[in-house]
This record gives structure tokens, sequence and C-alpha cells, in this order.
């Protein structure tokens, strides 16, 4: 087999290679179209936060906080300040104590809710004279009764309502207190939201290193590649070494 013969079977592999890394979702949407299930972890910060991607309306989010100290925090888009709302219990579920916490795009506090009144349940809404007025990507956590979310420097928390044991959130959350004691299953009922993007994310290509795609130097004539195989039961990645002849 020639250089010139190898060289293009190499460039036609790659394209077979990045093709099935793009139909390869990165992230999976509940059935219920207008539902986002988490996917693995949703981290607890702004910058391991998960993004919930679809169009249209944003009617739920279902997930788990693993152990007391988990919290999850998802990318939301409020289209209608008027009438957001985001719940764990009545509209949502949950099967433990519930807080929910609201960020703006970076991590500035908005407000905090930790139970509707007579209740175990976590409850924001437009209500609240902390709540977002103006449309936009927000984050929204969620965590178990009593982990809050803390900044090391300033106060993350402001005034009080007693009636809806709601706080106002003043500062850029960093990390949270850890203070939690329960964990579990939950259904984030929503309304006056959308995805925080409308794009399906591109799977991610796949790891060059832990498949052995590898060049190696044009000098030793050696060129290792990976031909994909796609078919309806998945893509099958096999390592074919081939050596070119000398003219």
């Amino acid at each position: 087999m020639t250089l010139k013969y190898t060289q293009k079977l190499l460039a036609g592999t790659l394209a077979l290679v990045l093709i099935a890394g793009l139909t390869t979702p990165a992230f999976a949407q509940n059935p219920n179209e207008n539902s986002w299930s988490e996917v693995n972890d949703a981290g607890p910060l702004p910058d391991s936060s998960q993004k919930t991607v679809g169009s249209g309306p944003l009617t739920s989010i279902l997930g788990s906080v693993s152990t007391f100290n988990d919290v999850d925090m998802y990318c939301i888009s409020i289209t209608d300040p008027n009438t957001f709302e985001a719940q764990t219990g009545d509209k949502g579920a949950a099967n433990f104590d519930t807080i929910l916490s609201l960020f703006n795009s970076t991590g500035g506090g908005v407000y905090l809710n930790d139970d509707f009144p007579g209740f175990d349940y976590s409850n924001l809404d437009s209500t609240s004279e902390w709540a977002p007025t103006v449309p936009g990507k927000y984050l929204l956590a969620i965590s178990s009764f009593d982990n809050q979310p803390f900044n090391s420097v300033l106060s993350m928390l402001g005034p009080f309502d007693g009636l809806t044991d709601t706080w106002q959130l003043l500062a850029t959350v960093d990390s949270w207190d850890d203070a939690g004691d329960d964990s579990g299953e939950y259904d984030i009922a929503l309304a006056g939201v959308e995805f925080c993007a409308e794009d399906v994310v591109a799977g991610e290509l796949l790891p060059l290193d832990s498949t052995a795609l590898f060049l190696a130097g044009i000098q030793s004539m050696t060129v290792w590649m990976i031909p994909s195989i796609v078919g309806l039961a998945g893509v099958g990645i096999y390592l074919v070494k081939y050596r070119a002849n000398k003219e």
C-alpha cells in the first residue's frame, strides 16, 4: 500500500470519526420534551453547572441529590419573570427537605427559599420582592436542608421574609456550607422558563488517547488510524495499523 493511498484512507477515517462524534448527543432529555433529566451529576457552582438544552418551554427538571451535601445547579432561561415559579412540592415533588436558590448567570445571588409555609418543599416565585424582574439566563440550584450557598468574603444571606421563609441573596456564591442532612430524588416544577440553550449540544469527539488514535512519524513510514463502523447497534471503534510500502 503506497503512502499516498494510506493518507487518503486516513482522511476518510477521520471524517467518519467526526461524524460519529457530532451525531452523539452529549446530554439526554427526559422523554417529556419539556423536561430535563440530570445527566451524570450536575455541579454545585457556575463553572460546573449543567445546561438545560432543548427548545420551547422548560416545565420540569428531574434529578437526585445523591449525598447530604450534594448540590445540583442548572442553567435555565427565565422568559417571563411575571409568571416565574420553581418548586419541589404541590406541582413538583421531592422525597427530602429541599432548598432552592436562584442566581444570575455568573453566580450572583438573587433569592433562596427553604420551606413553603407549612410544608417541607421549596417555592421560588414572582410574588417575592426579590424575584427576578429581567428575562435572561439564570442558575437554579437545589440542595438539602440546611446546605446553603456561601461566599468566603461576604455574607450571602440578606433580608428575610418570615411569611414565605425566603432570603434575599447578596453575594456571589463560591462554595456551600455543607450543612445538609438529607438526600433523595426531586422533580422541580417550573413556569415562565425555557431551556438554557436552544441548540442541542453535539457529542464530544472520542478521546484520542483512549481510542489509540496516533500518528507516528512519517519518517518511520508508520501510520495508526481508526476506522469507524457506523450501524444501528452503535459505533464500533477498532485500531488498525498500516505500514506504507516503499515504492
